[in-house]
């Protein structure tokens, strides 16, 4: 897909492809701007072992636009490749998951999530528990 229009090569760093965010809106607690935001400050997008990243780059790049800012499956076409929206559900949904297995007990227990184990199942109703942010006017 064409760079220009800010679709996904493989090549950029997911920190390149990421929506603009508004810095002045204040989030609540149960938020996935905030739960995304102590998710990274406890760690939970490394592997234990060695650092390495849980998730790789296209979906690094689309669970932190669509749980940082105020995008529509839609809007995260061009980040996604081009892909349908239900792909886009389907690597939001295993993004989140991996999240969740690599997430301190502390907040799964704070946010009632049960991590799926299973690779057969992608499918978490978790990541629609949280408060996404409204785009302006909403």
């Amino acid at each position: 897909m064409n760079r220009e229009v800010g679709g996904y090569s493989g090549s950029e760093e997911a920190s390149q492809q990421t929506v603009q965010r508004p810095e002045s809106r204040t989030y609540a607690p149960r938020s996935s701007k905030v739960f995304y935001e102590r998710a990274k400050a406890a760690g939970a997008f490394e592997n234990v072992d060695d650092g390495t990243p849980i998730l790789d780059a296209r979906r690094q790049a689309l669970l932190e636009a669509y749980m940082t800012t105020p995008v529509t499956y839609k809007d995260l076409r061009p980040l996604a490749g081009g892909v349908s929206p239900g792909r886009i559900v389907e690597l939001l949904h295993t993004a989140f998951n991996r999240l969740a297995r690599n997430l301190p007990q502390e907040m799964l227990d704070e946010y009632g999530i049960e991590p799926r184990r299973s690779s057969l199942s992608s499918h978490s109703s978790d990541i629609h528990a949280l408060e996404r942010p409204k785009k302006p006017g909403r």
